[in-house]
């Protein structure tokens, strides 16, 4: 797991964790901060899971290269 490295991080976003919540997270203030910030500080978002963000500076587009 990338946790386990200390290079992920899962934001609470206001719901649970679960497929159910994901529209209702897609839609909180804080996700869409993340979604228009996060990569400026090489941070980005595992698309089907809208909590978890990978710390990779050096990722190119949506691939990770960690």
């Amino acid at each position: 797991s990338v946790h386990e490295t200390g290079l992920a991080i899962d934001f609470n976003l206001g719901y649970r964790y679960t497929a159910a919540n994901i529209p209702e997270m897609e839609r909180s203030r804080a996700y869409r901060f993340l979604v228009q910030n996060a990569r400026h500080f090489g941070f980005y978002n595992y698309p089907v899971e809208p909590w978890h963000w990978v710390y990779n500076p050096v990722c190119v587009g949506d691939r990770f290269n960690v």
